[in-house]
């Protein structure tokens, strides 16, 4: 198997977690490369306080220093998608007709897809791929994995297990004053103190 994994998300911050994903998605499916596609602003998360996209995307291209197959695509911002990733797809389907494209998701944003903007067209073009984790809600994730397949998607569903590791928990200890040196990055943890992201003054939003 060949081809381009799209991997979307806030990352905020991209963590180790999100990393180990970009490890066993590309040994797993046998991918050319990984696109890190940092989101400008989600529909799905109107109103919610989020970081800078130039500190998000920074911080992105830091951690894929360290992983040669993966890339860092700032097309949400430059191509001002909307914040509705079927625009993304669109656009890689456009520059890459022949190359199989899969959509790299955690369990949680799988079982959301059958709800995203446009999902039925999205999928006529990308082919989802997740994970089963421990603990996850695996009822949910067959269900929507069914719900798919009357679609006439084949989603790929891989059993594998990684770090436990939350942005949300990161921030919270970034908040506090401490440093997870073991679920970040050094390189992203360096940015992050150097431009004094994740604490109570600092300035959210551009």
């Amino acid at each position: 198997m060949s081809g381009i994994g799209l991997f979307g998300g806030t990352f905020d911050p991209i963590h180790q977690g999100h990393t180990f994903l970009c490890r066993r998605f590309y040994e797993a499916l046998g991918l050319d490369r990984i696109e890190l596609i940092p989101s400008v602003h989600p529909p799905h998360k109107s109103g919610t306080a989020m970081t800078a996209f130039t500190h998000r995307l920074a911080m992105c291209r830091f951690a894929a220093a360290a992983l040669p197959f993966v890339h860092v695509d700032d097309i949400e911002f430059s191509q001002n998608t909307g914040g509705f990733f079927v625009e993304v797809v669109r656009a890689y389907a456009r520059r890459f007709p022949e190359t199989p494209l899969y959509l790299l998701c955690g369990a949680d944003t799988f079982i959301s897809l059958p709800c995203w903007y446009q999902a039925r067209e999205m999928l006529s073009m990308i082919t989802p791929c997740t994970i089963l984790r421990p603990g996850a809600p695996d009822r949910e994730l067959m269900k929507a994995a069914a719900f798919l397949e009357r679609w006439q998607v084949k989603p790929i569903l891989l059993d594998f297990s990684g770090p436990a590791v939350s942005s949300r928990d990161i921030r919270q200890c970034l908040a506090q004053g401490g440093l997870p040196v073991d679920r970040l990055d050094p390189a992203v943890l360096d940015y992050i103190k150097t431009h004094h992201l994740y604490t109570r003054e600092d300035n959210q939003l551009e």
